[in-house]
């Protein structure tokens, strides 16, 4: 394997690259509501994020033929603890600088990464949850709006408005469409796992239909968006607001036929933070 393919892949799949999305995607919320986090914030979202995913992948015991993740996860099942174990002892120690209000709103987060995880351990009872996880991608996409969106902005004292709503809403659908391609891939193997999945009952077609609703209706949001928030907007945010949209309705019809690791773990992963690399450059 030539020596670049091998960096990227440790890149994608040791959770590091994930982990700086979800910063960025933090800090996109940050900047559109004028958030003032600091980046003792960023940082325990970043190891927070490393630490739960690798264990959750270093958890992983059935391997599939045309996994590749799955491969690489298991060769390298120490290393991924060995990440686990100090993100989440780098995490504590920024954790003790965010607000006070803190450990009650992180809370929820430990409980959806529990649900997310647990079913993983072939121990009784967490084989019984895997019963329970047919709705694994609504209780994602949750935890995942919470945290890019919900989380900053009530961790850092700022008064609930409408606008926030819709876009809570917006970033919703956008990343349950997201979460729904990464599933509708995995539904054969999550089926051999004993995870139960309506993603399964599903064709090609009839998944198509499903995500191109769904993103009209991220559409109409963030139409509905910029009408109600545009005097709270930086100038050039109406693009960043559409781009995941856009991009996801082009390739959509692609990523379900595919399997490519790439286009999974970088471009859609990607997606949950895209519109923030704009701002960046704002």
């Amino acid at each position: 394997m030539p020596f670049l393919q091998k960096i990227i892949r440790f890149i994608l799949f040791s959770n590091i690259y994930l982990a700086g999305i979800i910063v960025l995607a933090c800090y996109a919320t940050c900047v559109i509501f004028n958030v003032q986090a600091n980046t003792y914030f960023y940082a325990f979202m970043f190891c927070s994020t490393c630490s739960s995913y690798c264990l959750h992948w270093a958890l992983e015991t059935n391997l599939s033929n045309n996994n590749i993740r799955q491969k690489w996860s298991f060769s390298n099942k120490k290393l991924l603890v060995i990440f686990s174990i100090i993100a989440f002892i780098v995490g504590c120690i920024y954790f003790y600088y965010l607000p006070c209000n803190a450990f009650v709103l992180i809370a929820p987060l430990a409980f959806f990464t529990f649900l997310y995880t647990a079913p993983k351990i072939n121990v009784w009872p967490f084989t019984k949850l895997r019963q329970l996880v047919f709705a694994k991608t609504i209780y994602l996409t949750v935890a995942l709006t919470y945290t890019t969106v919900v989380l900053p902005i009530f961790l850092f004292n700022k008064t609930w408005q409408t606008n926030f709503t819709v876009y809570s809403l917006q970033r919703a659908f956008i990343i349950f469409v997201i979460c729904l391609l990464f599933d509708y891939r995995d539904r054969h193997l999550d089926l051999q796992q004993g995870i139960k999945s309506f993603l399964y009952k599903f064709s090609e077609k009839q998944i198509l239909y499903v995500v191109h609703l769904l993103l009209i209706i991220a559409l109409l949001l963030s139409v509905s968006f910029i009408i109600i928030a545009k005097l709270f907007l930086v100038s050039g945010i109406y693009v960043h607001v559409f781009l995941p949209i856009i991009i996801l309705a082009l390739i959509s019809k692609k990523a379900i036929r595919s399997n490519n690791i790439y286009l999974y773990y970088g471009l859609l992963d990607l997606l949950l933070a895209i519109h923030a690399i704009g701002l960046l450059f704002q």
